[in-house]
């Protein structure tokens, strides 16, 4: 699923962002 990708590089933007 490619939505699951778009997933993961929020919550990996999220963790760079904090």
């Amino acid at each position: 699923r490619k939505e699951n990708e778009e997933l993961l590089n929020a919550l990996n933007r999220d963790n760079s962002g904090s």
